[in-house]
């Protein structure tokens, strides 16, 4: 049985995290993968080193020596894809560089090379000639500013993190570009290279909390505040932040409207129990009836109304934003008296065994000593080290093909030279195409494929917008109610599920079920994140959806399993409940008062990337086999990805954690400026005391450090750095400043015209044209458009897509998410259903054109007040 990507040969020159970790995630699912290694840099091996060199061939090489670098374009030569990101300019001083390599004699008659190459920031970004350490991504990426929701309602110092976001969604993205590139190689016969620029890698993760709505209903802001509070007296409360003293603060923060169902409590042993599930039909409701609180709340006169709802009467238990403060407050207080009674380990296995979302806050080392997630494969003994590290990120099999079994890094050759040899014989892949014969590069690398989206929340939607914006044909199949609250099954939406079509089908009744089937049947993937048993019983399992389409790909995301099929599978969960019991909460504050690492970027949408990668090695096995493929990833997989430097058990734990963290080391460090602005300084460790001289300051310290940046303005500490070779200064931004210089206006006129597009029901939704902006910003990272007519009914500002660049394909850009069953019509007609047969499935409640508990919203809105 072949592995998924069998025979495929990778070359990584990049040698930085985020190539090791594309090279990794490819090397996974069976790529040859060869990594050149610098001589010297192994010199004091990390605790990571025995995770990211999973699965290659490792070889040292110096390019100084003589042959060496002769001898690693032959290897080139033969190879199918090579990573690079390197320091600016290196490789194309090397002749490493996709043009200088595409175009030697020894591949004028072989495989079309795929290149990867991971730059700080994106070409014309004045950024982008910088060095680009892991911190001046999240400075220039708004992390520093915005992973802790509160921390921006009163400004202040930037809030580090150890979180390498820069590195593990680059390098995520990485393995889904290079996939995506070598699958359009597979059919087209065309190399190219994908740019995959580290700080719109870092943008994805921060997706939803870039989005701006303006005028929103208050019950989506966040922080959850009124608009009173959240637009008018904290914008003038940073404006005094000086003379605010923390007694001040705290009564400030009470005003935060603190949701019941996800926050934490502290139970009877002393630790902290943290709950997810707010707002949620079933799971709230379960939750208090967990905790017998139940018969108490409605005492007092609390309700269990529809999420839904605009009822401002306060009393509504599934609506947390419309209860008064002392009822808020009521609730809050009966909770934690229940949960102060038993120790937090047993509330957490009652509420998981309930179906709520919950768990321990741990440290990663109790995550590790975990024995069901050993058990599930969700972390694994690493070869001959008695380490614990994580498994398989992705899971891929099918009839014909499996994920390999885990294998340690081996050395193939340390001449310094470059002399290993291919394992495997290489894949076949059609000739390049005659010169007269032009690829369309206006379609995007996944187009003609056909996505079956069921997925609610982020981490399963974010895949199927990422399918959109290469190409792919999304439709969004939803069920008639939606147990999720509004912000949940709306406004996550409103960033990932752009580029979709929306259909509500009821699985549950024979018409629904007959109308999925046949849409299964023209389909090329099934996506979803429906736990096991109620996949099955919805016909959604692998073997049921193969039956229909004997070549379908599928692929389920779930919250805590591994390769391994065990309970751990069942378990219920969310982005934050994988930070909380993975490490990241008491990591980023403390194990006694965890805080939240910003909402989705730590397990959420690393793990729709993940499930993206799977899907698109699915689509390369059929095209290898013809035969369908099963993919499977989950948030636990996902949430120990994006912190792959603690991953490994067994460390001398010395993270810069907690909030009052500025850095790691001197070497690496934000620093407060003369002009009032934060900048993040970075250099090569060890460089501490030419940084100091550089700076003229008296000492190599922080405090020394410290003393002479506050004397300088950010300009003046840049000029001084020049010349010193790897340092650089970067002005710290937030999100909101971001937004403010990188925003095009979309013209009124183009929504018009995609109504009139897509009104004759033939023109894919899922890739449009993009329009001509109203206005446009300069080139560089980040790229946001603002929607004045979005179908919200309110103006929306999100980010495009621009963390994966293709040179020979084009980038969809992705209309705006519609109300839920916006084109139930559509989609069935396109389908071969006959008017009549349409008209019988809404008529009959199999199909339906909107959700009910919209229906009473102003026509052109689809956002519950």
């Amino acid at each position: 049985m072949l592995t998924p990507l069998h025979g495929f040969r990778v070359v990584n020159i990049g040698r930085h995290w985020a190539g090791r970790v594309a090279s990794l995630l490819l090397a996974e699912q069976g790529a040859d993968v060869i990594e050149l290694v610098c001589p010297g840099s192994r010199d004091k091996p990390q605790p990571f080193d025995i995770l990211l060199d999973r699965g290659k061939r490792l070889t040292y090489v110096d390019f100084k020596a003589s042959g060496a670098l002769d001898a690693t374009k032959a290897l080139i030569d033969d190879a199918d894809l090579c990573i690079e990101n390197m320091r600016p300019g290196a490789a194309v001083k090397l002749g490493l560089d996709h043009a200088s390599l595409a175009m030697r004699e020894a591949r004028a008659h072989g495989r079309a090379l795929v290149s990867l190459s991971l730059p700080g920031f994106a070409e014309g970004d004045p950024r982008r000639s910088q060095p680009a350490w892991e911190g001046t991504i999240n400075a220039a990426s708004g992390v520093f500013t915005d992973v802790l929701a509160t921390h921006q309602l009163l400004g202040g110092a930037p809030l580090f993190t150890a979180i390498p976001m820069a590195s593990a969604y680059g390098g995520t993205l990485g393995a889904l570009a290079a996939s995506l590139a070598l699958h359009h190689r597979q059919s087209h016969g065309v190399g190219q290279c994908v740019e995959v620029p580290l700080a719109d890698a870092t943008m994805f993760a921060m997706g939803w909390l870039m989005l701006e709505v303006e005028g929103q209903p208050e019950r989506y802001n966040y922080p959850s505040l009124s608009d009173e509070m959240l637009h008018g007296a904290f914008p003038i409360f940073r404006e005094l932040r000086q003379s605010i003293g923390a007694e001040q603060e705290a009564n400030l923060m009470r005003h935060l409207r603190e949701p019941p169902g996800i926050t934490f409590y502290k139970a009877a042993d002393g630790r902290t129990l943290f709950v997810c599930v707010n707002d949620h039909v079933h799971g709230f409701r379960a939750m208090l009836q967990t905790f017998g609180v139940v018969e108490p709340l409605l005492d007092q006169g609390f309700i269990f109304g529809s999420p839904f709802s605009e009822c401002k009467a306060g009393i509504n238990l599934l609506n947390h934003f419309s209860l008064s403060p002392l009822r808020r407050r009521a609730v809050l207080d009966t909770i934690a008296a229940a949960v102060a009674t038993r120790p937090a380990s047993e509330w957490a296995e009652a509420l998981n065994a309930a179906g709520v979302p919950s768990c321990v806050v741990q440290t990663i080392d109790e995550w590790f000593a975990d024995p069901k997630l050993r058990a599930s494969g969700v972390t694994v003994e690493a070869p001959g080290s008695g380490k614990v590290v994580p498994g398989r990120f992705l899971d891929v099999r099918g009839s014909t093909t499996a994920s390999p079994p885990l294998r340690a890094a081996a050395w193939c050759d340390t001449s310094g030279v470059c002399t290993p040899k291919w394992r495997d014989p290489p894949v076949p892949s059609p000739s390049p195409p005659a010169q007269d014969c032009s690829i369309d590069a206006t379609c995007g690398m996944l187009h003609g494929i056909k996505v079956l989206d069921l997925s609610n929340i982020i981490a399963g939607p974010s895949t199927g917008r990422l399918l959109a914006e290469h190409g792919a044909d999304v439709v969004q199949i939803l069920p008639p109610v939606s147990w999720p609250p509004p912000l949940h099954a709306l406004h996550f939406g409103l960033d990932v599920n752009q580029g979709k079509r929306s259909v509500i089908l009821d699985l549950k009744c024979a018409s629904g079920a007959a109308a999925f089937a046949r849409l299964v049947q023209q389909a090329d993937v099934v996506l979803h994140n429906i736990l096991d048993a109620p996949a099955a019983r919805l016909g959604l399992e692998h073997q049921q959806l193969a039956r229909i389409n004997p070549k379908i790909i599928t692929c389920q995301l779930s919250a805590f399993g591994g390769p391994e099929d065990d309970a751990s599978r069942q378990l219920p969960g969310y982005d934050p409940v994988a930070q909380a019991a993975a490490g990241i909460m008491a990591r980023f504050s403390s194990l006694e008062n965890p805080k939240m690492h910003a909402l989705a970027s730590c397990a959420d949408y690393i793990t729709g990337i993940l499930a993206a990668q799977g899907i698109v090695a699915g689509l390369l096995v059929r095209q290898r086999d013809g035969a369908s493929v099963a993919v499977h990833t989950s948030l636990a997989m996902g949430v120990q990805l994006v912190q792959f430097p603690f991953a490994t058990s067994q460390q001398l734990r010395n993270e810069p954690s907690g909030l009052q963290a500025l850095g790691e080391s001197t070497e690496q460090h934000l620093y407060s400026t003369a002009d009032g602005t934060w900048c993040f300084v970075g250099c090569r460790p060890g460089d501490a005391e030419l940084l100091a001289l550089k700076l003229g300051a008296a000492g190599s310290d922080v405090q020394s450090l410290s003393a002479i940046i506050a004397e300088l303005a950010l300009p003046e500490v840049q000029e001084r750095l020049r010349g010193l070779a790897g340092a650089s200064a970067v002005a710290v931004m937030s999100l909101r400043q971001i937004r403010a210089v990188r925003t095009e206006s979309m013209p009124c006129s183009s929504r018009t015209e995609e109504a009139a597009q897509s009104a004759g029901g033939h023109t894919s939704l899922g890739f449009q044209p993009a329009p001509q902006p109203a206005s446009v910003v300069s080139p560089g990272s980040f790229r946001l458009r603002r929607d004045a007519n979005h179908p919200c009914g309110y103006p929306v500002t999100a980010p495009m897509p621009t963390w994966i660049q293709p040179a020979a394909a084009a980038v969809s850009s992705l209309t705006p998410p519609h109300a839920p069953g916006t084109h139930t019509r559509e989609v069935l007609f396109e389908a071969g259903f006959s008017f009549e047969e349409v008209t019988e499935m809404l008529a009959c409640s199999a199909a339906y054109d909107a959700w009910d508990d919209l229906k009473m919203l102003p026509p052109g809105q689809y956002l519950p007040r």
